[in-house]
């Protein structure tokens, strides 16, 4: 890093604030740095370890000013220039941090590494300023070894099916090795299935599977947790070990110590349930601890990691023209591959007044995260705020800066930024209660709506979606099929504005709708737990099958489940 020459003790005192700050001794180490810099003020080096230090503590505007001042000094420093950019993004300066890594990357390359990450911060606030050119650099910078950041920019901004393979082939390889020759263990009375995740607490993706393992049928299969993530020590925590067999906890074990006790315990099929998301570890299924090694739910996506087997996914997810674009041997289920929780509480919805909502006019919502929400589909939403007259557009206030991008992105379509209604994140009863106060939910591509879309349909609000060109684009069309209600599904964005238009128009034909829903709750497919799990265990049956009769992985459907 660049610095100054210094005699006397001052290489001495830096040399000693060097190792405070690796043994996380803070204070210290600013005590030192300070001392420094009282006799040598334009010391970059000591700079940018004050400021680092600073931002550790938590005081991020003191760490920003001592990062600017050490780059003022040190312009050619590309360590320097990175600490300055996080902490312009910590504080959420977006526009600030985008000019300076657009400015910078040409200097410092290694820039390009941060890209990925700014642009899914802005993404996530609704802030699409020069997002192209920081998705050319986030490209860059995955190329460079951001690996983090591109799975999920991929799939949920994307719509190239072959690139997000060659993203997840690209991050696999970091994880490959030699698999592991264990012992064949003997066919036992039960199929011993285990689901890997971090998200064994409160997350969409636990939200669905709640049920599941409370109805797996005990005398065919027995059902192990391993849960490499925080104890969140809640109702849903406490209700997944109910309802697992086995809940075995793994949190700070190493990869090769997790698929050790996988393997010691025998089991047969491993469910990965993260797949590229956050805080996944691939390096446990990458031992090949099971025979059998699946892929569900978590991600939406192909995981390219050759040693995942089977996908799980369904006809309208994951089509045959689309099996080229995966590394797995392809799974459908016959009705959706989304699992559902008939437990899940509904709260009270309270009233309009209640939610900030006009006491008249059509509301029309879509609670995704600010992510999901695309300049092309915030077009649509808001010439249909112009064409319905009185309506409003009621999202969920996902990101601390969301409102105020959206409201500005709405005044420069000429709509008036009032009629964007923000709700404030609640506890997931009250969360779905409010949905029965909206009259249409105005889904989005090329990422959908998920455990959001089951959640508006359970409390009987309509999603309106259009099937995109990726799995996340197409779960919404899954779960309408499931619910029957496929006039729903729009097939490009003419049809999708067209459609909205109409169901706008005619609120006899929403509350039919709504009334169809309702009706439907206990009796429709995407709802009928026990359904699904019967599904799911013909799955692993014949995937267990097939690899004792020593036969490879492959394509295959599960046309009926066994009866109940």
């Amino acid at each position: 890093m660049t610095g100054v020459v210094f005699h006397g003790p001052v290489p001495g005192w830096l040399d000693a604030a060097r190792a405070h700050a690796r043994a996380g001794d803070t204070a210290a180490a600013i005590g030192l740095a300070e001392r420094i810099l009282a006799r040598t003020p334009n010391h970059a080096e000591v700079l940018a370890l004050r400021g680092d230090m600073r931002a550790k503590g938590g005081d991020l505007a003191a760490a920003l000013a001592d990062f600017a001042r050490a780059r003022d000094l040190a312009p050619d420093d590309g360590v320097i220039a990175k600490l300055h950019l996080r902490a312009l993004m910590q504080l959420r300066r977006y526009p600030e941090a985008t000019a300076a890594l657009l400015a910078g990357a040409a200097r410092h390359p290694r820039l390009a590494q941060v890209a990925g990450q700014l642009l899914r911060d802005k993404c996530f606030a609704g802030d699409w300023r020069d997002c192209d050119a920081l998705l050319v650099l986030a490209q860059a910078g995955f190329a460079a070894g951001d690996y983090e950041h591109m799975p999920y920019l991929e799939i949920a901004r994307g719509h190239d099916r072959g690139a997000i393979r060659r993203i997840g082939e690209t991050i696999a390889a970091r994880w490959a090795q030699p698999a592991i020759m264990r012992p064949p263990r003997p066919a036992g009375p039960r199929i011993r299935v285990a689901y890997l995740s971090a998200d064994f607490n409160p997350h969409a993706t636990t939200n669905l599977l709640s049920e599941l393992p409370e109805l797996h049928r005990r005398e065919l299969f027995e059902v192990f947790a391993f849960s490499y993530g925080e104890d969140s020590d809640d109702a849903v925590r406490h209700r997944l070990r109910d309802g697992f067999e086995h809940f075995i906890e793994v949190p700070g074990e190493t990869d090769a110590a997790i698929a050790d006790r996988i393997a010691a315990c025998g089991i047969d099929i491993a469910v990965d349930l993260k797949g590229l998301t956050e805080h996944a570890r691939p390096g446990i299924l990458a031992a090949r601890p099971a025979p059998v090694q699946v892929a569900w739910l978590g991600y939406p996506a192909t995981s390219g990691m050759e040693w995942i087997d089977y996908i799980i996914a369904d006809r309208t997810v994951l089509p045959a023209a689309h099996f080229a674009d995966y590394s797995e041997q392809i799974v459908w289920l016959p009705d959706t591959y989304q699992v559902n929780d008939r437990q899940r509480p509904v709260g009270a919805a309270g009233t309009r007044a209640e939610h900030g909502l006009p006491a008249e006019g059509l509301i029309f919502a879509s609670f995704n995260n600010g992510y999901k929400i695309t300049p092309a589909m915030f077009d649509i939403w808001m010439r249909l705020l112009m064409l319905v007259p009185g309506s409003v557009l009621w999202q969920l206030d996902s990101h601390p800066d969301l409102a105020s991008n959206l409201r500005r992105e709405a005044a420069a379509r000429a709509v008036d930024p009032a009629r964007l209604v923000f709700a404030p994140s609640v506890d997931r009863p009250e969360y779905i209660g409010r949905m029965v106060l909206a009259d249409l939910f105005l889904d989005t591509v090329p990422c959908n709506a998920h455990t959001t879309a089951s959640d508006a349909l359970w409390a009987g609000l309509p999603v309106l979606t259009m099937r995109g060109e990726t799995f996340t684009g197409r779960v919404a069309a899954s779960l309408l099929a499931a619910v029957d209600l496929p006039e729903l599904v729009a097939g490009d964005v003419g049809e999708y504005e067209a459609k909205a238009l109409q169901l706008a128009r005619a609120p006899d034909r929403l509350a039919a709708l709504r009334a169809r829903l309702d009706a439907g709750r206990t009796t429709c497919r995407l709802f009928d737990t026990p359904r699904f799990r019967n599904g799911i265990e013909t799955a692993f049956d014949t995937m267990l099958t097939r690899h004792r009769a020593g036969l490879p992985p492959a394509h295959f459907a599960v046309e009926s489940p066994r009866p109940k």
